[in-house]
């Protein structure tokens, strides 16, 4: 079970996005500010609001963060964007219409309204690869652990792609009509995918087809993140609940309600397993094990 272990709120920022990093949790706002909460080391990790510290500020709403040696990215529906490094923002401007943007083996992933997809090199901002992955939004992007695959996603395809070329390896239609979020289990045998439509969508990535829903009643689903290292992962909903689905065994083990209103945003901190919700308040929710 989930439990609430701390709560930061302020007037100046509604979360949009997140990640935890090195230097603690970075945010992004739908006033297009991006900012992040330093660690509290005497707490374990724990993110505090006195020690929040604005980096830059998009024109308008902050769509995804991310976070890659030393360097703070982030894209808006601005239409650019930004990288944070040696206390300075700078633009990207070789890429069109971002709109989601992750890491992985310490390049930058940026999928885009268009489907593009591109990979940067961190230290020259470069492009290495680029790839027509859709033809609508990509909404999220995953990687195998420990090899060189990725998914993409769009509202309702899912496509494996290599994670050096950027290459098509197979596609998937999905019986559903807007997907929100995936990610792949830890053993790289399936990817749980979320929905609007308040399921979750079970991939068996070796086969890569769709084996598995399961409907957990808790509105739309926005989000999706794990709760443990092993079945038991976290899924946000449009009611503002926070529900652990456990993938082994197809059931909804519980749920809590965390906010008045949607939630749309969730994050692990890989190095304590706390998770990081947030969405139409101006709050932030820190979660745990119960």
């Amino acid at each position: 079970m989930a439990r609430v272990l701390k709560t930061l709120t302020g007037d100046y920022f509604i979360p949009t996005a997140m990640t935890w990093c090195e230097i603690g949790l970075v945010v992004g706002s739908v006033d297009g500010k991006v900012l992040y909460f330093k660690k509290d080391l005497e707490s374990g990790g724990i993110c505090q609001l006195s020690d929040c510290a604005r980096l830059y500020t998009h024109k308008y709403a902050v769509s995804s963060v991310c976070y890659v040696n030393g360097r703070v990215y982030s894209c808006s529906i601005d239409g650019k964007l930004m990288v944070y490094y040696e206390q300075k923002a700078e633009e990207i401007n070789t890429v069109t219409d971002p709109y989601f943007i992750t890491s992985n083996n310490g390049f930058v992933y940026v999928g885009n309204l268009d489907g593009v997809l591109y990979k940067i090199e961190p230290l020259t901002q470069s492009i290495v690869e680029t790839a027509k992955i859709f033809d609508e939004p990509i909404v999220c992007v995953d990687f195998y652990p420990g090899y060189d695959k990725g998914l993409a996603l769009c509202s309702k395809k899912l496509v494996i792609f290599d994670a050096n070329s950027l290459e098509k390896i197979k596609t998937l239609n999905l019986t559903t009509d807007e997907c929100t979020s995936m990610m792949i289990t830890k053993d790289c045998y399936t990817c749980l995918v979320t929905a609007v439509d308040g399921t979750i969508r079970v991939i068996d990535l070796v086969s890569f087809k769709e084996v598995g829903c399961k409907f957990l009643d808790i509105g739309e689903l926005n989000g999706i993140t794990n709760f443990d290292d092993v079945s038991r992962y976290l899924v946000v909903s449009s009611q503002g609940k926070a529900c652990i689905f456990n993938s082994s065994l197809m059931i909804k083990e519980s749920s809590i309600k965390v906010c008045k209103t949607y939630l749309k945003s969730v994050v692990t901190n890989p190095d304590n397993l706390q998770i990081a919700v947030a969405g139409g308040e101006k709050s932030i929710t820190i979660l745990d094990k119960g």
